[in-house]
């Protein structure tokens, strides 16, 4: 399985087991937004890949972004919304390290959070976080 994909499924998990989490949609899948209008959006976003030697043989440096907008009904304000953001960064803490498959990940620095941003009928805040992994 390419690293990669277990950066990925760590970033999934770690996400899954947030206290309180809501409805999620993942990239490529079927999805049917509640009927409240509240739900995350999850999006893996691989980017470099560093030698961190000259020796071929060691293993590169990979670093990407994990974003996760929170989903929210349009006339509701931004507090609720904003408050949810705040708690799934708080979830991904800086040098927070998630294994899978003996893959090891780890969160660079604390999650941004966006400013609101209106997406049809509903308004979203994305957070976004920075991960790296050396494996």
């Amino acid at each position: 399985m390419p690293v990669e994909t277990s950066i990925m499924e760590a970033l999934y998990a770690h996400l899954v087991d947030m206290p309180g989490v809501l409805p999620i949609a993942w990239p490529n899948r079927a999805f049917t937004a509640p009927g409240d209008g509240k739900f995350l959006r999850a999006q893996f976003i691989p980017n470099l890949v560093e030698r961190t030697s000259i020796r071929s043989e060691d293993a590169p440096r990979r670093r990407g972004l994990f974003q996760v907008a929170v989903m929210w009904p349009q006339d509701q304000g931004e507090t609720l919304p904003r408050n949810y953001a705040g708690s799934i960064a708080e979830h991904f803490s800086t040098d927070l390290r998630l294994v899978r498959d003996g893959v090891s990940v780890r969160i660079t620095s604390y999650p941004a959070l966006a400013d609101l941003l209106i997406d049809g009928s509903r308004v979203m805040i994305p957070v976004t976080i920075p991960w790296e992994c050396l494996d």
